[in-house]
């Protein structure tokens, strides 16, 4: 069964199809609380308000690149944000997709994360049988 990370992710975009295909959340209040619950998880994903408590989503994820074992999470921030293109640069160098929730299609969202999910799965697979032949 998949597992999703969820930081300050609402509970109503986190129910939009996935938990219904058996998906597994932990939703976490602020990123403090994010970061001490993945010192004993790694999910398959994450789905990261920008304007978490505590901690905004740019040093949330900063602390997550600060260790290997997190570079091949895939992230996806959801933000009602304006960013800035220097934001976006930021982002695009971490994040898979970046959505904005008040144009947020829930369709899309379960796309996209599906798609995420099945990438990831491929090229940890991939990896596998490299690893398998040298």
């Amino acid at each position: 069964m998949n597992k999703l990370e969820n930081i300050n992710f609402k509970k109503s975009y986190a129910e939009c199809g996935l938990k219904a295909q058996g998906w597994r959340f932990f939703q976490a209040e602020n990123g403090k609380v994010a970061l001490e619950h993945l010192e004993h998880k790694k999910p398959t994903l994450i789905l990261l308000d920008l304007t978490i408590p505590i901690m905004d989503g740019f040093e949330f994820i900063a602390h997550l690149q600060n260790d290997e074992k997190w570079h091949d999470t895939p992230i996806v921030v959801l933000t009602a944000r304006q960013l800035s293109a220097e934001e976006l640069a930021q982002l695009n160098q971490h994040v898979e997709t970046i959505f904005n929730k008040k144009a947020l299609n829930q369709e899309d969202l379960v796309l996209s994360i599906h798609q995420l999910i099945s990438e990831s799965a491929s090229v940890h697979h991939e990896d596998l049988q490299k690893q398998e032949w040298e």
